[in-house]
């Protein structure tokens, strides 16, 4: 589709602001060709002539490179491999309309210049190039267009002051929706209202969540919607370089219904991309059934809604985090659960694939609770659902339903494969030690699994939840620890008896003749008489004792049931075998396990090397019964403390974790609110001066990267960044009729324009937060030799953070081939020689980060 009017038309003043007008600036020029002789030479020449110039093979790779940086003037060859010239430019020129365009081919003919200059392209050179022509066609291309912009854009701040305003009450509204798509449905309709567009298009990438929102101003044709949807993803995909298909994406219309009397086609077009952290994120298009529908003024507001925009959808993907995910875990909560399921349940109704689902708890978590106590618990269900979305895939969605359940939605999945995910989380649980700095618990976990085909497959959701709910009942009832996938024949098994279920590592078993156990003693001798003497002795106290006669026998039974034995008692000597070095084993396995030595050779010797083994209690055979139970009592107190020391440690790191969360996370809220009202404050002071909020954020930008050079601390970078961003608050206080003068200034409007950094510093100290930003403020026009104002300063008198803004300051405004060497020049006049020195060393750092777009 054509977009005639725009390139009749200049672009945003983002990308062509000057900080100082008239300032001599280079011509930024990028070049297309896929010969790499052409490329070369081109470079070479145009940098000798001052240009600053960027170089790419083919088109797409050109569309990234514009995606990142700012160019007067686009040189660019017709046929290149992968995407060619033509190509490129339908793209490129259909969101940056204002870029000048010189063609270079050897294949140039009436067709071609038809194309051409149906896209608003009238300069064209061919092949063997003329570089001299080459430099005169770019200077003359670049003089058109900035005159184009200085005619369009005269009483453009006004205005631009006026939708800054209205666009943040829509950007407040969008941030306080409820939904992502009631956000973006307020942004569409807002803008709307705005600009004179007939449909706005919000195209907004999230993982999981990818919308495409239309939103009609009038009523259209069914076609004038598919032809802007299916141009939206094609821009995308242009520019990114990745597929997108419409299955991966939720479709939202509002506004007007179509009508079929309605517009068929757009006339007038514009896309701008939206940039969230360096990455495409989505596209904003505005549509219009009629021609030449958008101006110079209308497409720079559209750049500042798409910044705005990106703002809102980084705090609504915050805010929309914050509201599916369990707090506890950091899975999906119960309702987006749902939600996720609806949807995979669709899709796999729509392209006929396997989905499933799989709901999975943690065996006798209730015993586990009341044991240890609800810190522990809540340790065990954070360290439970790492482990769930460790097995999952990344397509997979895994999200606590509710207590110790969770639920893993499993979609486009072969036949067989939710046993292996079964499989998989039953190993992983098994092999891992829940609480390993404190209770070291060995735990086990049921599954139930249900898919959407098979045997009877159900019919909708709610008995896709019945038949997984089915399978997991059956899991327990097959005695824990294992996975069950949904049959029918599980629902005639459920009025049979369940088999004894083991008893879990979690919860003791009964004892003999008890119906509860004082404790589960574990004895470890030789003697078979020992180990039925003391095994007789504490079953009549209440304890459940297995004795074994060797070390083996006993590392075996402790590998199969962790965690499982309170006390253990060890002879020193077990045949062949050591006491010693079991009690070593055993200090490396279990720290909750009691250990108490016993040997008919008692010495000092014995006692201090079991102790220093870690040995609680060090006993002499023959035991009376008497003393057995004394040190079992002594024994089971000690664990009990040990436990009790556990859990309080866990409460308190819970604690702890909780507050700390949730003073970082106000703090940080705070702090993005903050800087939110500043950025806001200064694009509306510079939308005033025609520079539309670019110059205070590239100078902020460019002034933490000369402030790391010299080494700030990051305290003294924060206070930079303020302070570069807020350097020309002042000039609020300045009457339009001086500030605006294109003029030169008279003696008396230049005085008062030369207030303007006291009256910032007495706006910006008013915060104690900004005080040492506000001197920054007030000192950045001194000079290094004195002669600046307004309190002419010298030397190091001038605060640091002012010394290094004053020298970005001057290269943004003065910004052209010959100002590295005027900086220099100004080494110890106006610019601190240490700082203009820092400067050098980074200014090609400098140079490629400024993103300067005019």
């Amino acid at each position: 589709m054509k977009n005639q009017d725009q390139r009749h038309h200049q672009p945003p003043a983002d990308p062509l602001a000057r900080a100082t007008p008239g300032a001599a600036q280079p011509i930024r020029v990028l070049v297309l060709d896929d010969e790499e002789l052409v490329r070369t030479l081109t470079k070479r020449t145009l940098s000798a002539a001052g240009c600053l110039v960027e170089t790419a093979a083919e088109g797409r790779q050109g569309l990234q490179i514009l995606l990142q940086r700012g160019f007067d003037v686009l040189v660019v060859d017709l046929r290149m491999q992968g995407m060619d010239g033509l190509a490129f430019l339908q793209e490129a020129l259909k969101i940056w309309p204002w870029l000048g365009v010189v063609i270079i081919s050897g294949f140039l003919d009436d067709q071609s210049l038809a194309q051409l200059r149906t896209l608003g392209v009238h300069r064209a050179l061919e092949k063997p190039l003329n570089m001299t022509a080459l430099l005169e066609e770019i200077q003359a291309e670049a003089r058109a267009k900035r005159a184009q912009v200085d005619a369009s854009t005269a009483g453009a701040p006004d205005r631009a002051q006026n939708q800054l305003s209205v666009l943040r009450s829509i950007g407040e509204m969008a941030i306080t929706s409820e939904s992502l798509v009631e956000a973006l449905r307020g942004l569409g309709a807002g803008l709307g209202r705005l600009l004179p567009s007939s449909v706005v298009g919000i195209l907004n990438l999230e993982r999981g969540n990818n919308v495409l929102l239309l939103n009609c101003q009038e009523p259209v044709a069914e076609a004038f919607l598919e032809r802007m949807q299916r141009d939206m993803l094609q821009h995308y995909v242009s520019l990114s370089g990745h597929p997108l298909s419409e299955t991966a994406l939720r479709l939202q219309r509002e506004g007007e219904k179509p009508d079929p009397h309605g517009a068929q086609a757009a006339q007038s077009m514009f896309t701008v991309p939206i940039i969230v952290s360096g990455q495409l994120r989505g596209l904003l298009n505005l549509a219009s059934s009629k021609a030449n529908a958008f101006t110079a003024p209308d497409i720079s507001f559209l750049y500042h809604a798409a910044n705005q925009l990106s703002t809102v959808l980084v705090a609504l993907s915050h805010t929309r985090e914050l509201a599916i995910r369990d707090a506890l875990t950091g899975v999906y909560n119960r309702g987006h659960l749902e939600e996720e399921l609806d949807h995979a349940w669709k899709m796999a109704e729509r392209y006929s694939y396997r989905m499933g689902v799989a709901m999975m708890d943690i065996d006798h978590f209730k015993q586990l609770n009341d044991t240890h106590g609800h810190p522990a618990g809540d340790q065990i269900l954070r360290e439970f659902a790492q482990l769930v979305q460790r097995v999952a895939r990344a397509s997979d969605v895994v999200g606590r339903y509710g207590g110790d359940e969770f639920v893993a939605i499993l979609s486009k999945i072969e036949e067989g494969a939710v046993q292996v995910f079964g499989e998989r989380l039953l190993r992983a649980v098994r092999q891992h030690v829940f609480c390993e700095s404190t209770l070291r618990l060995h735990l086990t976990c049921s599954l139930g699994i249900a898919s959407n085909l098979g045997l009877e497959p159900p019919r909708d959701i709610p008995q896709l939840w019945q038949q997984t709910d089915y399978a997991l009942y059956a899991a327990k009832r097959g005695g824990r620890n294992r996975s069950c996938v949904w049959s029918p024949e599980l629902v005639r098994q459920q009025e049979a008896p369940p088999p004894p279920a083991p008893a879990s590592p979690a919860e003791p078993a009964p004892g003999p003749g008890s119906a509860e156990v004082r404790g589960r003693i574990l004895v470890v001798d030789d003697d078979e008489l020992v180990g039925r003497f003391i095994t007789r002795a504490l079953e009549m106290d209440g304890c459940a004792v297995t004795a074994e006669l060797s070390a083996t026998a006993a590392k075996a039974r402790l590998e199969q049931q962790p965690g499982h034995y309170d006390v253990i008692f060890i002879d020193l000597i077990i045949a062949h075998e050591s006491g010693l070095e079991l009690l070593q084993y055993l200090e490396s396995k279990d720290r909750f396990l009691i250990k108490v030595m016993m040997t008919g050779y008692a010495t000092a010797d014995n006692a201090i090397t079991s102790l220093r083994h870690g040995a609680y209690d060090f006993v002499q055979k023959p035991l009376s019964r008497e003393q057995l139970i004394a040190v079992v009592d002594r024994a089971l107190t000690y664990k009990k403390l040990l436990h009790d020391n556990a859990r309080y440690q866990l409460h308190l790191e819970d604690m702890v974790r909780e507050k700390s969360a949730a003073l970082a996370e106000a703090f940080e809220r705070i702090k993005q609110s903050y800087e939110f009202t500043l950025e806001a404050l200064v694009a509306m002071l510079d939308a005033r001066e025609r520079t539309t909020g670019q110059h205070s954020q590239r100078a902020r930008k460019l002034a933490l990267i000369l402030g790391r050079e010299i080494g700030l601390t990051p305290a003294q970078l924060d206070d930079l960044g303020h302070g570069a961003l807020l350097h020309d608050i002042g000039k609020s206080g300045i009457p339009d009729t001086i500030l605006l003068n294109a003029n030169t200034l008279t003696p008396e409007q230049k005085r008062s324009i030369e207030r303007h950094p006291e009256i910032g510093y007495n706006i910006v100290c008013a915060s104690p937060y900004l005080e040492k930003a506000a001197e920054i403020v007030f000192s950045h026009h001194e000079r290094w030799d004195g002669c600046g104002y307004p309190r002419g300063l010298k030397g190091q008198d001038i605060p640091l953070g002012a010394r290094i803004f004053s020298v970005i300051d001057a290269y943004d405004a003065m910004r052209s081939s010959r100002s590295y060497a005027e900086i220099r020049r100004n080494a110890g006049a106006q610019f601190d020689p240490a700082v203009v020195e820092a400067f050098l060393r980074c200014q090609v750092f400098i140079e490629q980060s400024g993103e300067w777009d005019a």
